[in-house]
């Protein structure tokens, strides 16, 4: 196995005898730039970001797909488990869930954050933190956070958003 081959596609052949090896260089980059589905996910959260700070929700919106569609873009590339396609995914959840806060949307960021953490391998303190912090937000009548692990546990390994929508709606 050659160094950097990793970065060839299946497609790709080796150097030709009539190619410089700069021109071999640059055909392999621009291959990379092309597939670099992390990299194009990590600008999008990037601008989101500075979307969110700025006020503009509606672009923090639309980047925060971009940068779940370039998620999903690599997923495919590299041919994830549905299970590992789930947990990526579902990271975006949680800047989903912080925007709908901002906006005062209580309810549907609380279904981001459940998604964050049904989709998760193992549940991480900040995760229970925000879950509880999330649900006081709520304010149901008639639940308490004992439902919604129990309906994380239902969910799991494959969470279901619109399960999530549906159980948080009845709650209200």
């Amino acid at each position: 196995m050659r160094l950097f081959s990793f970065l060839r596609s299946r497609k790709q052949g080796s150097l030709d005898s009539d190619e410089s090896f700069e021109d071999y260089a640059a055909r392999i980059i621009t291959e990379f730039k092309k597939h670099d589905y992390l990299g194009k996910a990590a600008v999008a959260r990037s601008e989101a970001k500075l979307a969110v700070s700025e006020g503009r929700f509606d672009d923090a919106w639309r980047k925060y797909h971009e940068e779940k569609d370039h998620f999903l873009n690599h997923a495919t590339r590299n041919n994830f488990t549905p299970e590992q396609v789930s947990a990526l995914d579902g990271t975006v959840s949680k800047s989903f869930a912080n925007v709908l806060r901002l906006e005062k949307r209580h309810n549907d960021a609380f279904v981001h954050i459940v998604y964050w953490v049904a989709s998760s391998n193992s549940e991480t303190k900040e995760q229970a933190q925000k879950l509880i912090a999330y649900f006081n937000r709520c304010k149901f009548k008639h639940r308490d956070i004992d439902d919604v692990r129990a309906l994380i546990d239902q969910l799991k390994p494959l969470p279901d958003f619109r399960m999530i929508q549906e159980a948080v709606s009845a709650w209200e």
